[in-house]
């Protein structure tokens, strides 16, 4: 019996690493490339514009930009925290 243990345990980490390499980094970086569109674009409306109108719209996106950025860091790093501590407990 243990030995269908191990071969479980096995089948299941195949298949959670498939699910990440395949679907969660692409949508990782995916994520972080629109978040540094958003702030470079932001960025180049605010220095681009005399206009104070248009320059508080390139500060919004820029801002915004910068908030995706933590959020998408700061949930990166929560989730590996989490894995580390789950997998020092085996």
């Amino acid at each position: 019996m243990a030995v269908s243990d191990t071969a479980f345990e096995s089948g299941i980490k195949t298949i959670t690493h498939k699910i990440v390499d395949v679907l969660i980094t692409p949508i990782e970086w995916l994520l972080i490339g629109a978040s540094l569109v958003m702030f470079f674009y932001g960025l180049v409306v605010f220095l681009a514009t005399s206009e104070s109108a248009k320059k508080e719209d390139g500060k919004r996106h820029m801002l915004w930009g910068l908030v995706g950025l933590f959020i998408i860091f700061a949930v990166w790093g929560v989730v590996t925290i989490v894995g580390d501590t789950v997998n020092s407990l085996r």
